[in-house]
């Protein structure tokens, strides 16, 4: 079990540097495609698509290397408060994905593929809110990795 847990930490900390990196500054990238016209707009929307689809198995990932390290060391018994409020908050993550970003990012595609500017003004505006609220969750949870460290 020694060799497993630097392992797991490792991969663990890589797919969250992941699930953080791919997921910065959509609205940025949109923006700037928007004022290029509708050919890169709509490479850009399918472009956002795939980051947050590479987002959703990272943020899976981290869930799974997660639970993983925490019976690496014995269970939820003895973890510190910090750990299971991280957990928590990496399973709210992992649901916002699934019910705000992915559908997001559907209809910036159609909205793109009409040529539907106030749609796509809309589907830009949604995926910089969603974009700084997981933002602001994976801070809060690296926030509260280092509190305590495995």
């Amino acid at each position: 079990m020694d060799t497993l847990r630097p392992i797991l930490l490792i991969l663990h900390v890589a797919v969250a540097a992941t699930a953080f990196g791919v997921s910065l500054a959509p609205s940025g990238t949109l923006k700037r495609a928007k004022a290029l016209g509708w050919d890169a707009l709509r490479a850009a929307t399918v472009d956002f698509k795939r980051r947050d689809g590479m987002a959703a198995i990272a943020g899976f990932l981290v869930l799974v290397t997660g639970l993983a390290l925490i019976m690496a060391v014995g269970g939820f018994k003895g973890l510190p408060p910090e750990y299971h409020a991280a957990l928590g908050i990496v399973v709210v993550m992992n649901v916002l994905g699934a019910v705000f970003n992915r559908p997001t990012a559907n209809k910036l595609i159609a909205a793109a593929q009409a040529q539907d500017e106030a749609g796509v003004t809309a589907g830009i505006k949604r995926a910089a809110m969603g974009a700084g609220i997981m933002q602001l969750l994976w801070t809060v949870t690296l926030v509260l990795m280092f509190l305590h460290r495995f």
